[in-house]
């Protein structure tokens, strides 16, 4: 039996809903900022793709899910009374990062885009070095 497009769709999400909900629970705090830096670039990548193609639609859709990343995946992972002036830094750069994305939305401007794909790779290999350091990334 053929699935039609909407039900391969809706497997095809209800797969990924399972993996990541398995890929929750067994990482650690570490793996899932790593994971959600990797998912966040990812979708800054599809928008580039997106916005080369015209694809306008699907350029706002993925910047709406960056953003919903950066909101509730970093964010609101931030532990301030933990990670002190570190946590204020990472807090004010996802903040830029937000306002980068809603300027992206009207201006379509690839250089913008491109630069913050670059800010975004840079902070992930951060948190790479530092949680492979002897601390583990602790402050």
């Amino acid at each position: 039996m053929a699935l039609t497009p909407s039900r391969h769709k809706s497997a095809a999400s209800g797969y990924l809903r399972i993996r990541n909900e398995s890929l929750t629970q067994q990482s650690t705090p570490q793996e899932l900022i790593l994971l959600v830096y990797q998912s966040l670039l990812d979708r800054l990548i599809k928008c580039q793709g997106y916005l080369g193609q015209g694809q306008i639609a699907d350029f706002e859709r993925e910047l709406l899910k960056s953003m919903q990343l950066i909101q509730y995946g970093l964010r609101d992972s931030l532990s301030f009374d933990l990670g002190g002036e570190v946590a204020v830094s990472l807090d004010h750069t996802y903040a830029t990062w937000m306002m980068a994305l809603e300027f992206l939305n009207t201006s379509r401007s690839e250089d913008r885009l491109n630069k913050l794909v670059v800010g975004v790779r840079d902070i992930q290999e951060a948190w790479k070095i530092a949680f492979a350091s002897p601390a583990g990334g602790k402050v």
